[in-house]
Order: C-alpha cells, then structure tokens, then sequence
C-alpha cells in the first residue's frame, strides 16, 4: 500500500471521521472540496442555457412544436444511446481527466452561441448539434464525477459527501431557473451564455488542481472488446441481490414516474384555472423538499442504518404520492395538500437518492464504478419517456385523474423490490459492505 498523502491522512483521523465538512475540514480537505466547488457553480450557470436555448428557438428562431420537441429530446439522446459506452470509457481512462475535457468540452460547445449571435447565424441546426454534443459531455461528466468520490473520502464519508453534492443541485434547482430568467432578461441569452462559459471554464479549473492519484485497476482479460466490459458492468448489477434491488426499483420508480410526471403539470395548471404561478410554487416545495433532504441524509443513514434508510424514505415518497390524484375538498385546502406531498415526498426522494448512490459506491468493485454507475443512469433516464408516451395514451381512455393513480401505485409498489432484499435487514449490509481502502 502506498503512502497516503496528507490530505487523505488528515482524513482519517478519528475526529475528521465524523463529519467531513465541519470549518477546518473544509480548508483540510482540499480536494473534495475543489470538486465540490466546481461542480456547484457550473450547475447553477447550467440553468442558463437550459432555459436560454429553448427559449430562443421559440422566440427568435421561431420553432415550430414538433422542433422545438426534438430540441428538448435530443439532450438525453446521448445518455440513451451511449450511456453503457460512456462507462466504459470512464474505467478505462483516468476520471479526472474524463471530468476536465468534459468541462473543457462544454464550455467550447457553447462558446459557438455567441459567436454565431455576433454573426448573426443563428439557427436550428447549430442549437441541434450544441444539445446532442452538451448532452453527450454531460453525462461523461456525471458518471465520472459519481465514479471518482470514492478515491476522494473514505467510505463512511460517502454519505456526507453525496449529501453536500445534493445540497448544491437542490439549491440550483430552486434558484437556477430564476436567476437564468433574470440573467437573460437582463443580458440577452448569448451574453449571459458567456457566465455559463465561465463556469464550466471554472469547473475545469478546479478539477485540474485535484492532485489525489487514482487506483490503479483491475481491467478485463478482453480490455479491447467493448462488449464484453459492458457485459461486465451489466453482471455487477445482476449478480448482486442488492445492487438488483436497487436497479429493478430505480426501473420501476421511473417508468410510473415518468408517466406521473407528464401528467402532473397539465393536471396542476387544470386544477388551479391555468395559473402558472400556483404551479411554480408548487415545484419550489419540491425544491425545499430536495434541499432539506440532502442535509439530513447523512445523519439518517449514521442513525438508522443505510437499508432502513432506503426503505423508509422510499415508502414515504411513494406513499404521499397518492395525494395528488386522491385530494379533494376546497381549492385552497388541495393546494395545500399538493404543497404538502411536494415538500416531503422529495424529502423522502432526496434522502433515498443520495443514500443509494453512496451504497452503490460502497459495494461496487472501483474498477467497474464507472460501468455501474453508467447502467443505473440509462435505467434513472431512458424509461422514464416510455412512461410518459403511454400515459399520454391511456389518459385518452380513462382521463387524467386514474392514470395518476396508476402511476403513484406504481412507484409505491416499486419498494417492493427493496423489501425483498438484503436492505430490510439494515445492519447486515452494513456489515458486508467491502472495506476498500481510500488510495491503495
């Protein structure tokens, strides 16, 4: 075993075990946090060109529905079609590097927006190949990035660490949407764009000061055979009863998700006479939810044990989501319970997420993260548009309200797939989770 550097050996002493982030360890802890800078920046400026583009094809290039509907589907094109790749890339080669050249990537993708407004060539075509590009850069970046934390804390730090990750994405999610309005009303989209440049450029930055060497790993006897180590990754997942459960619920959670999804925006607009800002508020409970979630995970899982953690939160979030299709009474008092289920289903939602993924870091071989992590993306992603096609076509035949319900029975019946597992009996995960050690 190599001698750990200084940082990873303030780490490891018994008062820095219990909490990554109190004031000193923050400073101590140096390259977790550049991470962890980066990454919150770049999100939150991410918002910019996720509101801006679609906004301008409708706007300035005046899309029609049908192209404005391919523009938004073809950022998730790529971690539809190269996703299973994309994780063996990230095995392959050197994760930080996978997370700089994306940085780098999207920060030139996007560089060609402005200079296509100083010229006035502006057009469809180019704001297609910037989303399928962007999309493409994105994911390596995600799956990378969920890849690399492992060689940063150690594995009871996981939870803490995802957890901060968490709070940063929840807090870009309530205030990105109104800060890149703002922005763009204020700048114009290609130059409030350059703020998102900047922050990849940031990002890209802060990733090159990382100095915490990778493990060495254990490749396949058929390194070159790209389907074999995708077959590889897909055997990980199979072969593990509770990385099994996990997939086989993350599945199911988003095919009925995606179904409750495409319906919950009409059916809120609907219920409250076409009010967007009702709806708004709405999505802002969810992002508090999210938000309280992230900081309290890492406690629950300290305090009641991982398994029992997921199980717990998964209960609540499908539980509550019966309140919108089942909610009657007065405007005001349904409104309330909307905001209600909102607020504490992603709670709940938060609380399972961030606690999944560190249990994925935990039990899964570093050499195979990135594979992993790739098909737990495809399968978080990919069936959630099937769930939204078909609920569109049975909510032709039995109306709105049933098809909701179908898709809440749906995601609370998705937590069967964790009952039955390992994770119901808490403490005896705990016990098997491998030992790996933070650098080798």
């Amino acid at each position: 075993m190599e001698t750990l550097d200084k940082d990873t050996q303030a780490l490891q002493t018994p008062e820095d075990k219990r909490s990554v982030f109190r004031l000193q360890r923050f400073f101590i802890h140096r390259h977790f946090a550049l991470l962890w800078t980066g990454k919150t920046i770049s999100t939150f400026f991410s918002y910019i060109t996720g509101l801006g583009l679609p906004i301008a094809a409708l706007l300035l290039l005046h899309a029609t529905p049908a192209q404005y509907s391919l523009l938004i589907a073809l950022g998730a094109l790529p971690g539809l079609l190269l996703g299973l790749v994309i994780g063996v890339w990230v095995d392959r080669l050197p994760r930080r590097l996978v997370m700089l050249v994306a940085d780098l990537g999207r920060a030139l993708l996007l560089a060609s927006i402005p200079v296509a407004a100083m010229f006035g060539r502006l057009n469809l075509g180019l704001f297609y190949v910037v989303t399928v590009l962007v999309g493409l850069f994105s994911v390596c970046f995600e799956v990378a990035s969920l890849s690399f934390l492992p060689t940063l804390l150690a594995p009871e730090q996981l939870a803490e660490g995802n957890s901060r990750l968490g709070t940063s994405d929840s807090l870009a999610e309530i205030a990105g949407p109104p800060l890149a309005g703002a922005l763009i009303g204020l700048l114009t989209l290609p130059v409030a764009m350059v703020l998102d440049i900047l922050s990849f450029l940031f990002s890209a930055l802060c990733i090159s000061r990382i100095r915490v060497p990778e493990a060495p790993r254990v490749t396949s006897t058929e390194r070159l055979h790209l389907w074999r180590e995708i077959h590889e990754g897909l055997a990980v997942l199979v072969r593990n009863q509770t990385l099994r459960a996990l997939a086989a619920y993350i599945s199911t959670w988003n095919f009925f998700g995606g179904s409750f999804a495409a319906l919950y925006i009409a059916y809120v607009l609907q219920f409250c006479a076409n009010n967007p800002l009702a709806y708004g508020v709405l999505v802002a409970c969810g992002g508090v939810g999210a938000l309280v979630g992230s900081f309290c995970a890492s406690w629950c899982t300290r305090r009641f044990g991982t398994g029992r953690v997921l199980l717990g939160s998964a209960l609540l979030a499908g539980t509550l989501s019966f309140i919108t299709p089942l909610a009657i009474g007065p405007t005001f008092f349904v409104f309330a319970l909307l905001a209600f289920a909102q607020l504490v289903g992603d709670t709940g939602f938060a609380v399972y997420s961030i606690s999944e993924i560190s249990l994925r870091q935990q039990l899964v071989p570093d050499h195979m993260l990135g594979r992993v992590n790739a098909c737990m993306h495809l399968l978080s992603t990919g069936l959630m548009p099937i769930g939204a096609l078909l609920a569109g076509v049975v909510c032709e035949h039995i109306g709105m309200r049933l098809t909701l319900l179908i898709g809440s029975s749906g995601i609370f019946l998705a937590t069967t797939w964790l009952f039955f597992s390992p994770l119901r009996h808490s403490r005896a995960v705990e016990s098997h989770l491998p030992e790996k050690p933070l650098l080798p």
